[in-house]
């Protein structure tokens, strides 16, 4: 009988933003971004024909005869081509990745640096190159070279803004001193201390790098970004993050039979 209610209420993602996404963009579509509000209308356009179009396919000898397949959104967000984008996913990372044990690390940042981060999306791009240095800079000195995905989760189980980078690494990689090119080389220990503290340095030089580019790129385009042009501003800004602790989550070493997607970190414990 439990499972039977449970059945009975059972609601797709679609069907809800159906019954409540008109009212709820009324209300807050000066804090969406583009991005945002684009996405889940096409979710909501998926498979519909007047919205997204279809191919029509018919019987050259019996022209009555047809069926109609409407276009899909192609949307990560949607339950059912997100489903296939996963899927292609977790397809690529099981043949790229090799068959070795591996670590969930969780890089975070902050939370006064999120607001930054929230209102200009692209420095985004500056969570995955410093956690990639990071490992990949710190293998190097012990000269191997491991096998890295990465994803980055916008936000915390509060929903709350909270951007954070969940990385698998491989316990070991390719040695890079061997005159064999498919030489492995184990490491199952990674220091915390060097973790936080050099990703913590890293995505700083990154952030202030980062913006300097873009103000010279565009001038005129800076908003709020523009404060940073005026001498020691960026320095006096940033600087003092460098004082504080930065959370880098690092699990034990983890058998390659659990091995999760990119899109499906929630198979490992989040610690946000």
């Amino acid at each position: 009988m439990i499972e039977q209610q449970v059945r009975t209420y059972c609601f797709t993602i679609k069907q809800i933003f159906k019954g409540h996404w008109e009212g709820y963009l009324s209300q807050h579509k000066d804090s969406l971004r583009q991005g945002v509000i684009g996405t889940v209308e096409k979710m909501l356009s998926c498979r519909d024909p007047a919205k997204l179009g279809y191919h029509k396919y018919a019987c050259p000898e019996h022209p009555d005869e047809h069926i109609v397949v409407p276009h899909s959104c192609k949307t990560r967000f949607c339950n059912s081509c997100g489903k296939v984008y996963t899927a292609k996913w977790v397809e690529k990372i099981e043949d790229d990745f090799p068959p070795t044990s591996f670590r969930h690390i969780c890089f975070t940042v902050p939370q006064e640096l999120r607001q930054l981060l929230d209102e200009y999306r692209f420095l985004l791009n500056c969570l995955f190159r410093a956690s990639a240095q990071t490992v990949l800079s710190w293998s190097n000195e012990r000269h191997f070279l491991p096998a890295v995905v990465s994803s980055c989760h916008t936000f915390g189980r509060d929903l709350k803004f909270h951007p954070h980078i969940h990385m698998l690494m491989s316990s070991g990689g390719i040695d890079l001193k061997s005159k064999r090119l498919n030489r492995w080389k184990s490491c199952s220990v990674i220091p915390y201390r060097m973790l936080h503290k050099r990703f913590r340095l890293l995505l700083i030089q990154d952030l202030k790098d980062t913006i300097r580019k873009y103000l010279k790129e565009n001038p005129d385009l800076g908003g709020k970004l523009s404060l940073f042009s005026h001498p020691g501003v960026l320095d006096a800004f940033f600087d003092p993050f460098l004082e504080i602790n930065w959370y880098v989550h690092d699990s034990n070493e983890l058998p390659r039979k659990i091995l999760p997607s990119p899109t499906s970190f929630a198979m490992l414990k989040d610690p946000l």
